[in-house]
């Protein structure tokens, strides 16, 4: 699973292990578990490794600063015993390690932008130039925004309902129609109407058109 404040994966196995790594090369497990029994081959005590790393463009990464939770379950005796009746009457070996679950660091934030190049900061003239107030005790000039309240559930009842969706459709027709690239559109909204009580930190601002 992979968001924005993190990953985490898990790997499992299909023998018991009885040691854990998180790294490729080192000799220091972070698990251990029982030692492995075969018995169908009549062998005892075997070491039964997994070892977890990545990959890094070329180079091995160890996950030993990761948050790390061995996975444990129950495996067949009949494969992994010492004898065919050495675990009771259900045939299965307790709380045996089978895999790994892996989370990664808290994000390193830091403390710095990094270089910042002038395409950046760069920016693309308007012209003419507006009028715009730079103080308080300046009067604006057209239309004011303003906060008439019951946006956000308008949002909510409006942005899924049925004759906005016909609208909708007309719309994507009709650019359609005149060579308009629109790509993918999303047919379904209901995850909008569903957000929209949450997705804004203050109620929005409208301007009166007309």
């Amino acid at each position: 699973m992979v968001n924005s404040g993190g990953f985490t994966f898990t790997t499992d196995t299909q023998a018991p292990v009885s040691t854990l790594y998180l790294d490729r090369d080192s000799t220091t497990p972070v698990n251990t578990g029982t030692a492995v029994d075969i018995l169908p081959m009549h062998v005892q005590g075997k070491e039964s490794e997994l070892r977890v790393w990545l990959d890094r463009e070329g180079r091995d990464e160890t996950l030993r600063h990761w948050k790390h939770t061995p996975i444990r379950g129950n495996v067949v005796n009949a494969l992994w015993g010492t004898s065919p009746d050495g675990c009771g009457g259900d045939g299965l070996l307790r709380e045996r390690i089978i895999g790994v679950q892996l989370v990664s660091p808290p994000v390193n934030y830091g403390t710095s932008t990094g270089f910042i190049d002038e395409k950046g900061i760069s920016f693309d003239p308007i012209a003419p130039d507006g009028r715009q107030p730079l103080s308080a005790d300046e009067v604006s000039v057209g239309a004011e925004p303003r906060r008439p309240g019951g946006v956000i559930e308008k949002i909510h009842d409006g942005i899924d309902a049925a004759g906005t969706r016909s609208n909708r459709s007309a719309l994507v027709d009709a650019l359609g129609r005149l060579g308009v690239e629109l790509g993918p559109v999303d047919t379904d909204l209901s995850g909008y109407a569903s957000a929209a009580g949450t997705a804004f930190t203050a109620s929005p601002m409208l301007v009166p058109a007309g």
